[in-house]
C-alpha cells in the first residue's frame, strides 16, 4: 500500500513538472501568462473531476517543500568555510611574523568586525524546520529531522525572538572560543613567557533584540532591563563554568557563579508588574543596592586579585 502511494505521488509530481514546463514555454510569448497559475488551474480541474484528492495534493506539496528545504541547507553548507582556525590565524597574522610582542598584542586587541544578530529570522519556517536546516547545513548526523509541516510557528513573541538569538550567539561564542585557542597557540609558539598577556578581541557579538524600541510598542522598558540582566547572568555563568575546569581558578569561578546568580535574581524583580510603584521600587533597590555578588565590571579589583 505504501509503495502504491509513493508511486502515485511520483507520478503526480512528474505530471506537474511536465505541465509547468509546457505552460512556462507558452508564457514566453505572452507576458501576462503565468505558468504557475496555469498549473494551479490544471490541478483544480483534476481535483474537481476526482482524479486526485486533497490529501494527495498535500502530500505532494510536503514532498516538494522537503526537497526545497534540503536544497537550501546544501546551499548554506556550500557557503561555509572549513573552521581550520590554525590556518586562518597563520594567514591573517603572516604580516606580523617577527614583530615585537607589544605590536602584536595591540593589533589583536583591536576588534576587526562586529556581528549583530537581528530579530528577523525566516519566520515563514517554524523553529523546528530552522533547526533542521542548521543541522543539515552543518552536517550534524545525530540530528533527527522533525518532519514538521512547512508553516510558521502559531505565535511569535519577543521572548521567542530573544531565545533564538541567544542560541545563535551561544553557537557563535563556541566557534570564537576555538578561534581564540588557535590565537593563543600562535602567540605561545612565538612569544614564550609573555604570550598570556595578550587580550585578543578579534570579533564582537551582539544583538538588539529586546532593545530596538524604534517603531515598536510591545517592548516595555522593564522587559529590556530584564533581558539584559538575564544575558548578564548567562554570560557570567559561561565564564564560571569554563574557569571551573582550570586548575587554580576555583576562586574566581565561584565569584562569577555568585555574580551570575545575583544577576538572575535581579532579573526576576523586573519580571513583576512594574506599573505597581512598590514593585518598581523593589526592583530598583535590588538592582542598585551594594551587594558583594553584584559585579559592575570584570576588571573589579577583587576579580583581578582572584585571577592572580
Amino acid at each position: 500500500m505504501a509503495e502504491e502511494v509513493d508511486t502515485k505521488k511520483l507520478r503526480l509530481r512528474a505530471w506537474c513538472g511536465e505541465r509547468l514546463a509546457l505552460h512556462q514555454q507558452a508564457a514566453l510569448s505572452d507576458p501576462l501568462a503565468s505558468g504557475v497559475r496555469m498549473l494551479t488551474i490544471d490541478l483544480w480541474d483534476r481535483l474537481v473531476r476526482g482524479e486526485i484528492s486533497c490529501d494527495e495534493l498535500s502530500a505532494l506539496a510536503k514532498s516538494i517543500s522537503d526537497d526545497a528545504l534540503t536544497a537550501r541547507a546544501e546551499r548554506l553548507k556550500a557557503k561555509a568555510r572549513s573552521a581550520d582556525w590554525t590556518s586562518v590565524l597563520e594567514n591573517a597574522l603572516a604580516s606580523r611574523e617577527g614583530a615585537e610582542f607589544g605590536e602584536v598584542k595591540d593589533f589583536l586587541a583591536q576588534t576587526g568586525a562586529g556581528v549583530v544578530f537581528t530579530g528577523h529570522p525566516t519566520f515563514a519556517l517554524s523553529r523546528q524546520l530552522r533547526d533542521d536546516i542548521g543541522a543539515l547545513a552543518s552536517g550534524d548526523k545525530t540530528h533527527q529531522a522533525s518532519n514538521a509541516a512547512h508553516a510558521p510557528d502559531p505565535a511569535i513573541s519577543l521572548l521567542d525572538e530573544h531565545e533564538d538569538v541567544q542560541t545563535a550567539i551561544a553557537h557563535a561564542q563556541a566557534a570564537l572560543g576555538d578561534l581564540y585557542s588557535a590565537c593563543f597557540l600562535w602567540l605561545r609558539s612565538r612569544y614564550p613567557g609573555v604570550w598570556w598577556k595578550a587580550r585578543p578581541a578579534l570579533l564582537s557579538l551582539a544583538t538588539w533584540v529586546g532593545y530596538d524600541l524604534d517603531g515598536r510598542t510591545d517592548i516595555h522598558w522593564g522587559t529590556t532591563l530584564r533581558l539584559r540582566l538575564e544575558e548578564k547572568a548567562v554570560q557570567l555563568s559561561r565564564y564560571s563554568q569554563t574557569l571551573a575546569e582550570l586548575p587554580g581558578a576555583e576562586e574566581i569561578a565561584r565569584e562569577l557563579a555568585d555574580a551570575a546568580s545575583e544577576a538572575d535574581e535581579q532579573a526576576q524583580f523586573f519580571s513583576a508588574k512594574l506599573d505597581d510603584p512598590a514593585a518598581m521600587v523593589a526592583a530598583a533597590n535590588r538592582l542598585t543596592e551594594d551587594r558583594h555578588e553584584r559585579l559592575l565590571s570584570l576588571t573589579a579589583s577583587r576579580i583581578k586579585s582572584a585571577a592572580l
